[in-house]
């Protein structure tokens, strides 16, 4: 009996460290949930994904801003300000650097930040004062590290 008692105690032990290390690891976890990612963001609860990496698969470039960053969303309504990080450029499915054009489809991966005030995204960004708003009330922005684009459109 004790010897039962023993192997279970230490299955118990063994399991709560792997779920420990699984916990650990969920912060450094890549977010890439098709759709939603972007959803989350553009509604307000980007402050959950704060400092996670993330994937915006094929979302729609809706209008280029100052310093290479650009809005994506499913509408002017709902936007997300992306913002490549240094040396950071658009690639096509072939690998070479490409221009970004509106309407273009793309993947991105980067970074969950919190965007900068209204103020700073009019002047440093660009952005008009409706765009800027959005932002600043939604929080966040993507700090890019890949974008690819899926279908270029001029």
């Amino acid at each position: 009996m004790h010897a039962h008692r023993t192997a279970v105690f230490t299955l118990v032990l063994m399991l709560v460290a792997s779920c420990s290390r699984v916990v650990a690891q969920a912060d450094q976890t890549q977010v890439t949930l098709p759709g939603r990612t972007l959803m989350a963001l553009v509604a307000g609860n980007g402050a959950a994904l704060l400092g996670h990496s993330v994937t915006l698969t094929a979302v729609l470039l809706r209008s280029s801003a100052d310093r290479g960053s650009f809005l994506v969303g499913p509408n002017d309504n709902q936007q997300v300000l992306v913002i490549p990080a240094s040396g950071v450029h658009a690639v096509a499915q072939d690998d070479h650097s490409t221009s970004l054009g509106k309407d273009a489809l793309l993947t991105v991966r980067g970074r969950v930040e919190k965007a900068p005030p209204e103020q700073d995204l009019r002047r440093r960004w660009g952005l008009s004062e409706v765009a800027a708003r959005s932002v600043a009330q939604q929080g966040v922005i993507v700090r890019a590290q890949e974008i690819r684009v899926i279908v270029a459109r001029q």
